[in-house]
């Protein structure tokens, strides 16, 4: 099996994959020293990355605040005809990892915006934005942004 991967240093590219994948996987530390990871939804605003968790959620509680995450998409491409490859590619992937301290957003008019560009993300046309008003909102203060192109086969 052979691979080629390139870095992807365009901001742009990057900031639209974060705006458009729907999921990604946060790996984190919770207040009891345990590590783990979960699938989530998540928004990217400005520069940020933000996850959402119900008023009295659990996993909110136990999560360890000022600590380090990391958090990863990855998009699974059509396989490019004129890839630069030597070989017959069999899958073409874009992965974005980004590192930072996890914090807790404090401002009730931020976290008034952010619920509403999440529901319009991802809730239907129907529902109204008050079921999710008593949210907690918490966002990675990014370190490093990281962003690769797999092409193997």
């Amino acid at each position: 099996m052979q691979k080629t991967i390139s870095q992807i240093r365009d901001i742009e590219v990057i900031e639209k994959e974060l705006m458009n994948n729907p999921i990604g996987v946060l790996a984190l530390s919770l207040k009891d020293e345990k590590i783990t990871q979960q699938a989530i939804t998540f928004l990217y605003q400005d520069k940020n990355i933000y996850f959402f968790f119900k008023e009295n959620d659990e996993e909110f509680e136990d999560l360890k605040l000022e600590s380090r995450v990391s958090f990863t998409i990855i998009k699974n491409d059509k396989i490019k005809k004129a890839a630069r490859t030597d070989f017959n590619p069999v899958y073409n992937i874009l992965s974005i990892t980004i590192t930072g301290l996890i914090k807790v957003v404090d401002d009730p008019k931020l976290i008034s915006t952010l619920v509403g560009s999440y529901v319009n993300k991802y809730s239907k046309q129907t529902e109204k934005e008050e079921n999710f008003r008593l949210m907690k909102v918490v966002f990675i203060d990014s370190e490093e942004i990281q962003a690769y192109e797999e092409i193997g086969g």
